[in-house]
């Protein structure tokens, strides 16, 4: 493949080997790539020194924790490519996933976003796709012991395709988000009042507003993920996940979110 990719990784504190490692993925499995590595680390972790080496490679560093969505818009001027793609430092691919994503989008002008299927390092599958949650389930779901008291209502906002075809999905995690570069540039990227949490449910809702463009979860296609919840959540953690939450109720509905129906009802009918 010869499109023009670009790519951003957010960075705080991460081990300077876990961030060479997908440096060297983007080096090994595409040609023509421009990967930004946007640090919101406040001390030195060497990145800078990492990225002189490779020269598809430029480094910025915010100098403190700006949060996740204002990270990646840091590096909105400086992307010029056709794709772009948000991706996580825990998080592993090769070539044919991404020449995948590349052909599906060349052949799909009305998709904005997609988003590929993960496993866990361990091979288990990882619930990537849902129905757009209710404030209750935004809470549910980040809360391990809520998880497993409402396990089965959790279970039933899962979208799963029996087929392997794409399917539109509004509600996609976040490390790994393959975006039509004008689409994300239009929509002036991410939130930033979403510091953490919740940022990923907000972009592609957002998407969903601009006509002619959709978003979409391609089953076929898949990364490794190498994420592990924790078991508790700290105090700060559980503030930012409730501030989040609110953010999204305040800005889509506290209690009639007729957009959510809607785009959950348009999502639902694919499977009927």
């Amino acid at each position: 493949m010869n499109k023009n990719l670009s790519a951003c990784i957010v960075t705080y504190n991460h081990s300077l080997e876990e961030i060479g490692a997908i440096v060297e993925m983007f080096h090994q499995y595409y040609e023509k790539v421009h990967l930004i590595i946007s640090d919101n680390s406040s001390r030195d972790t060497g990145l800078a020194q990492l990225a002189d080496k490779y020269d598809f490679v430029d480094y910025t560093n915010a100098g403190g924790n700006i949060g996740f969505g204002a990270g990646h818009n840091r590096v909105l001027n400086r992307i010029e490519s056709e794709y772009h793609i948000i991706v996580n430092p825990d998080v592993a691919f090769d070539s044919v996933a991404l020449d995948s994503l590349v052909s599906y989008m060349d052949n799909n002008p009305d998709v904005g976003v997609c988003s590929p299927a993960a496993v866990y390092t361990s091979g288990e599958e990882q619930v990537a796709s849902r129905l757009i949650p209710a404030f209750l389930d935004l809470l549910i779901r980040r809360m391990g012991i809520l998880q497993r008291v409402f396990d089965r209502r959790l279970k039933l906002h899962e979208l799963k395709s029996q087929t392997g075809e794409p399917f539109e999905c509004y509600f996609m995690h976040g490390f790994f988000l393959f975006f039509r570069t004008k689409v994300f540039k239009k929509i002036d990227g991410f939130d930033e009042s979403f510091f953490m949490y919740f940022e990923d449910l907000d972009i592609l809702r957002r998407v969903a507003r601009e006509e002619g463009y959709k978003s979409m979860f391609l089953p076929s296609v898949r990364i490794i993920h190498g994420y592990k919840r924790e078991s508790t959540m700290s105090k700060k953690l559980l503030y930012h996940l409730i501030v989040s939450a609110l953010r999204v109720i305040w800005k889509y509905g506290w209690i009639f979110d007729f957009e959510r129906r809607k785009l959950n009802k348009k999502v639902l009918q694919q499977f009927s």
